[in-house]
């Protein structure tokens, strides 16, 4: 593991100039890049020994001809020449065969704290330097191999600290994408950025993505006004001042701070600006639904970038990539990346290492020296005097032809095409897409120059996200939705419609809040005039014919139109103010609307009501009764009460043995038979009903014996009351006591009892005295006991005392 304070990923040399957008789907970039590279600085191969130096390469002991050997144990100590500095090496190649091994220390020597122990790609893209706590600022080196000694390493050597870029982390209290609303000042907060240590952040760029930037500190506040799509990027850079960083070191993050602010609102199918007639009831309609923002995503891409004729150091052309989705990372390089591309010249291709590095500082060589004297494209020979002609060469992961160095051949030209790439394209596998990729070119002999004119990265067309699409919500219930103004009667579960009293003009306001926040309002003006006066007259009831309804308005004005519809309308006959009803099964509120329509008037509906009393059909009546001998009983054709009319609403035909035999309310019966009365309402009602009554002739004789048997023979066992058991005796008492005037016997319905039959045990022979009470209707009452026949006439209870003898 390397301590931050003393090692770092490659810095980029050049900050990147200003992006251009290109459309979707495109991965091209076509920047005229002038690269040139002529060499004066001898490259140094590690050796043991102490080397000062505060610039050259160090590389492996096969220089750029070939790998280092086998069985190699090397230790060299590289110490800064300038004074009070420190030395840095930046590992541009670290391609270490298996089972070989580098170390470095913090120091003049071995003993001293070890930075790290490296093996394979461990060491690619890393730049190593001094620790505070080493005073000399050297760094010693130890490398050993294996018997195979296949591998080789390139390290760029200067003096300073190195760039450690600064990371952007910006926060809006929100999570990302951030919803908003168009005005709504939203603050971005960048003050948890990193920066390295003993550094701090000078410079701060923030790009709102709407041409709006602000350079102001870490905190800013700023507000959308248009809806749309908004990636929010910010810029930063430390206080680490360099020759090769004039402007301090930059982060090469991009925060992908993605802003959605919401689209106005749809409002069709919303009530419109109304003028109605006062008195009227008014239905107010809200309808809201969001409006979709489509756009298509943009590419921002870096500019071309001179490289300068200086052996002292590698050099960067940088390529910035915003179109990708927030996040998104190379998962499969073998297809998530089609190739790179360069556009090259170069008179000596064995003494060139070139490496692709992604925004977080891993690295891939394409070109790592081989091929000694091989011409790329057709070079300049004579350095110095301008460019040559460059070639289009490719790395791809699905090349299979082999790499550079394969290919080459001393004094010859390498054919334009595509190869394959010195180290596996897996080593991208991780890259953020989007932020600041490069391409790094380090020649390591002098005398021979050459030219980048342009290079891109052509990623796989899937990896572009779509189209920024979003559609804010609105909820359908009262806490998205409702309405606001005078004389709100009633309203939707909803509340998106509502009911208006007209009373007074006013403006309603119709609310919408969506899922971003925003709450949006339609107003909607509703004028109110002097409506109709609506009149209807008093209706007679309801009893089977029709009824008559009379509407009126009473202050009709020339030039207007009025018409008038009765609801229910199932039950109206006839249009128009006047009609009839019929059909009604109960009290019935019927309704007439009254239209009014011309002049200004958009809607003028005024109603009023009028119940209509159902007067129902007369009840029949049925009875059973049951008549005395030369007795009379009176007939009445219906119960009254229940009716809730007079005798004299109706009309009445009795009938006896199909015979008329009276039309009044009552008929007074003196035969057994059968009994009809047509019972009809008086006109205008056409109700009627018969009323039906059977007659039977009474016992209404009562026979009290004074003896009785009881030893079972069946002949006048009981002590019974002849006649008492017809139903006009029903609750007829008795009371039977012995000579001592016990009780032995009591009913409170001897008639319907099989009377009083006394077991030996129960009463001896002997005589017992009786009470009767005999319940009577006001009829005549017959009674014959020992006494002879009695002949009673009134209602109520009869008593009457006696006494029977019992014998066995």
């Amino acid at each position: 593991m390397v301590p931050k304070a003393i090692a770092s990923e490659r810095p980029t040399r050049k900050t990147a100039m200003k992006p251009m957008s290109m459309k979707r789907l495109i991965a091209f970039f076509a920047a005229t890049v002038l690269l040139s590279a002529t060499s004066f600085a001898q490259e140094i191969a590690i050796s043991n020994t102490t080397l000062e130096t505060c610039q050259g390469f160090l590389v492996d002991t096969g220089l750029s001809a070939g790998d280092y050997g086998p069985d190699e144990d090397i230790t060299m100590t590289v110490c800064p020449e300038a004074p009070e500095t420190i030395i840095t090496l930046y590992w541009a190649l670290a391609n270490l065969g298996p089972g070989d091994i580098l170390q470095i220390f913090d120091g003049p020597d071995d003993t001293a704290p070890l930075l790290g122990t490296y093996i394979e790609y461990e060491a690619q893209g890393l730049e190593l330097f001094a620790s505070e706590d080493n005073p000399t600022g050297c760094l010693t080196l130890h490398f050993t191999s294996d018997g195979a000694g296949e591998g080789s390493f390139v390290a760029e050597m200067s003096c300073g600290y190195p760039c450690e870029r600064p990371f952007a982390i910006v926060e809006s209290g929100e999570p990302v994408p951030h919803l908003a609303c168009p005005g709504e000042e939203i603050t971005f907060d960048a003050s948890n950025s990193t920066v390295a240590d003993n550094f701090e952040i000078v410079s701060w760029e923030w790009d709102f993505g709407d041409d709006n930037t602000s350079s102001t500190g870490p905190v800013v506040s700023h507000s959308f006004d248009t809806p749309g799509a908004y990636n929010v990027q910010l810029s930063i850079a430390d206080n680490n001042i360099t020759d090769d960083d004039p402007d301090g070191c930059s982060n090469n993050n991009l925060i992908d701070h993605l802003v959605l602010v919401s689209t106005e609102p749809d409002w069709t199918g919303t009530s419109l600006d109304a003028t109605i007639c006062s008195g009227q009831l008014f239905d107010l309609e809200g309808v809201v639904n969001g409006v979709t923002y489509d756009s298509e995503p943009s590419g921002d891409f870096g500019g071309g970038l001179f490289i300068p004729d200086d052996q002292s150091q590698c050099f960067n052309a940088e390529l910035t990539f915003t179109a990708f989705s927030p996040g998104a990372v190379v998962e499969n390089a073998n297809s998530d990346i089609v190739d790179f591309f360069i556009n090259f010249e170069h008179s000596y291709m064995g003494d060139l290492t070139i490496t692709f590095i992604c925004p977080n500082g891993q690295s891939m060589a394409v070109h790592q020296q081989g091929g000694g004297g091989t011409n790329l494209g057709v070079p300049d020979q004579l350095d110095g005097t301008g460019p040559g002609t460059g070639w289009d060469y490719y790395w791809s992961p699905l090349a299979t032809n082999g790499t550079w160095a394969e290919n080459g051949g001393f004094g010859g030209q390498l054919a334009a095409g595509t190869y394959e790439s010195a180290q596996p394209f897996s080593l991208l596998e991780g890259c953020p897409l989007n932020g600041t990729w490069q391409v790094e070119v380090c020649d390591a002999w002098a005398i021979d120059d050459g030219y980048i004119f342009e290079w891109n990265i052509n990623f796989d067309p899937e990896l572009y996200p779509e189209p920024v699409v979003f559609t804010p919500e609105f909820g359908m219930d009262c806490d998205s939705t409702s309405w606001d103004g005078p004389n709100i009667y009633d309203e939707s579960e909803d509340c998106n419609d509502v009911t208006i009293v007209a009373v007074d003009s006013g403006t309603y306001t119709y609310s919408a809040t969506n899922n971003f926040g925003c709450t949006y309002t339609n107003e909607v003006e509703v004028t109110v005039v002097d409506g109709p006066e609506v009149s209807i007259a008093e209706p007679s009831g309801y009893c089977g014919s029709p009824v008559e309804l009379f509407g009126d308005v009473l202050n009709e004005q020339p030039g207007f139109n009025y018409s008038y519809d009765w609801t229910p309308a199932d039950l109206v006959s006839g249009n128009g103010a006047n009609v009839t009803v019929d059909g009604l099964t109960q009290d019935t509120v019927m309704t007439l609307t009254v239209s009014v329509t011309g002049g200004d008037l958009d809607n003028c509906e005024v109603t009023q009501n009028v119940e209509v009393d159902f007067l129902p059909p007369p009840n029949p009546v049925v009875g059973n009764e049951l008549i005395c001998p030369n007795d009379a009983l009176d007939l009445v054709a219906l119960n009254f009460t229940n009716e809730g009319l007079l005798e004299t609403d109706y009309t009445y035909e009795w009938t006896f043995q199909d015979e008329s035999v009276g039309s009044g309310a009552v008929y007074q019966a003196t035969e057994e038979g059968y009994y009809e009365v047509l019972v009809s309402m008086v006109a205008p009602c056409t109700w009627t009903t018969t009323s039906q009554f059977t007659l039977e002739e009474d016992i209404c004789e009562l026979t009290i014996p004074n003896v009785i048997s009881a030893n079972n023979d069946a002949k006048n066992d009981a002590f019974i009351v002849d006649g008492l058991n017809s139903p006009r005796y029903d609750g007829s008492t008795i009371h039977i006591y012995n000579r001592w005037g016990q009780l032995v016997y009591t009913s409170n319905n001897f008639g319907k009892t099989s009377g009083w039959s006394p077991a030996p045990e129960e009463a001896a022979e002997g005589t017992y005295f009786y009470i009767l009470g005999i319940a009577r209707v006001d009829a005549e009452l017959v009674i014959n006991d020992v006494n002879g026949q009695t002949i009673d006439q009134g209602a109520g209870f009869k008593y009457i005392n006696g006494s029977f003898t019992l014998v066995r």
